[in-house]
C-alpha cells in the first residue's frame, strides 16, 4: 500500500523558552525584567513570558492568573 509523507523542518522553540532558566538566575540576582531584557539583547515582554513560562503560570495569562 504506498503512502505520501511530507517531510517538514520541525517548529523553532520561541525565544522566551530559550531564556527561561537565565531569565530566572537574573531574576533570582534582584534584577528588574528591564535589566533582564538588556543582558539578554531582548525585549522586556519576553522576559515575562519567559519567567511566567519557567514558573508554569500561563504565558498569555489573564484573569485570576494576573498578578498586578
Amino acid at each position: 500500500m504506498p503512502f505520501e509523507v511530507a517531510i517538514v523542518d520541525p517548529p523553532e522553540v520561541p525565544t522566551y523558552i530559550w531564556i527561561a532558566e537565565k531569565a530566572l538566575h537574573l531574576k533570582e540576582l534582584n534584577m528588574n525584567p528591564n535589566q533582564i531584557a538588556v543582558t539578554l539583547q531582548v525585549d522586556r515582554t519576553t522576559v515575562l513570558r519567559a519567567l511566567r513560562w519557567v514558573k508554569s503560570i500561563p504565558v498569555y495569562a489573564t484573569g485570576p492568573f494576573r498578578k498586578a
